[in-house]
């Protein structure tokens, strides 16, 4: 995301550089800095105008990349909590049930000592 995130940076700044350039070359020819018609004035603003096109083109495909990433990057961090909380739930039901089968055996040997005091005592 952070490679996205610098993308946009870059096509940001390229951007802004060719809008000032464009301004330039319209203020230029309008100040009558050279020939106002001439080809190669107009050709250079055809170029920057297209290279000013694409450059939007692409921050809106990357606005449109980096939003995507977000939103999936957000969706995992859902279902990881999700999981997280559901294995929580397990490791706590596994904990009850690990207390409830030391009680038992607790509960059962102390049985079978009383049982064997019992059977001890029948015996002599």
């Amino acid at each position: 995301m952070n490679v996205k995130t610098t993308e946009l940076e870059e096509i940001k700044t390229e951007n802004s550089q060719l809008l000032q350039q464009l301004s330039q070359m319209r203020r230029s020819s309008s100040t009558g800095g050279g020939a106002p018609g001439s080809p190669a004035d107009s050709v250079k603003l055809a170029s920057l105008n297209s290279r000013a096109m694409t450059a939007e083109r692409r921050l809106a495909a990357t606005q449109g990349q980096l939003n995507l990433a977000e939103e999936k990057l957000e969706d995992a961090r859902r279902k990881v909590a999700v999981a997280e909380g559901k294995w929580e739930a397990r490791l706590l039901e596994m904990q009850t049930r690990l207390r409830a089968a030391e009680e038992k055996t607790k509960r059962e040997r102390q049985g079978a000592k009383e049982r064997v005091g019992e059977l001890t005592d029948t015996i002599r």
